[in-house]
């Protein structure tokens, strides 16, 4: 995975801040991330990390899509519609890799639908890999909140992750051919569940604009993923930590 930048950004459904001009208001967080340089892979590397959410959109004609003041600040309520998107980095044929050949990088996008109260929230993620795998990918997951201080937010709950075939096949699997070249037994990797785990997250607000956001996961490798030959060479589980300063803006026209 290579210290991937993963965007996931939600535009929710619900009502904006008076005023008859047009708004768009953003969320941006900056950061860095410790995780995996490889599905699979028991290296880590450290990289950049990069966030965006969009909060509220307000459109010609008065239309309101999404929350904005305390909303906007991480108080939610109701169903969003998400956006997801994963950029993944590439994998280089090295190593215990030597033979496999290089997996190109990726860059996923698609949708999800979420829905949010003060205590819990609840989503499911679906994206396709328009750039690299050309795979479908997706993610469910629920947090459990709380707010113990003004200003902070905790959560913490499980994720399923999945993938198609082509997603398997791609990270998982050795052909006979590969085999041959890397020394690495024949594995057919097939879609469906590939990871379970858990996150922890943490996010302060300093005032209306600026926070610092974090986030700790663990997640196991299952199925056809936990038997791969290239996770035998590395471990099961995979360990992914980010720290970013976020920024709320606001773009009126």
């Amino acid at each position: 995975m290579s210290a991937p930048i993963d965007i996931d950004p939600s535009l929710p459904i619900g009502t904006g801040a008076p005023g008859d001009e047009s708004r768009v208001i953003v969320t941006v967080r900056g950061g860095i991330a410790v995780s995996p340089s490889y599905f699979g892979s028991d290296d880590y590397k450290l990289g950049p990390d990069a966030g965006v959410r969009f909060d509220f959109a307000r459109l010609p004609g008065g239309f309101d899509w999404g929350a904005a003041g305390p909303a906007a600040a991480g108080v939610r309520s109701g169903w969003d519609i998400r956006g997801s998107a994963r950029y993944v980095g590439g994998r280089d044929a090295t190593g215990a890799l030597a033979g496999l050949g290089d997996v190109d990088p990726t860059f996923e996008a698609g949708i999800g639908l979420g829905y949010e109260q003060r205590s819990y929230r609840v989503f499911t993620d679906v994206r396709y890999g328009i750039v690299g795998t050309n795979a479908w990918t997706g993610e469910v997951g629920i947090d459990g909140i709380a707010r113990p201080m003004e200003g902070l937010t905790l959560s913490i709950g499980p994720r399923l992750a999945f993938g198609d075939d082509r997603f398997a096949s791609t990270y998982f699997g050795v052909s006979e051919r590969q085999e041959a070249a890397s020394g690495l037994a024949a594995h057919h990797a097939e879609g469906g569940l590939y990871s379970a785990g858990i996150e922890v997250g943490a996010r302060y607000m300093v005032g209306s604009r600026w926070g610092v956001e974090g986030a700790a996961s663990w997640n196991r490798l299952t199925g056809d993923a936990g038997d791969s030959p290239i996770t035998d060479a590395g471990s099961e589980d995979q360990l992914r930590l980010r720290l970013g300063v976020t920024r709320s803006l606001s773009l009126d026209f």
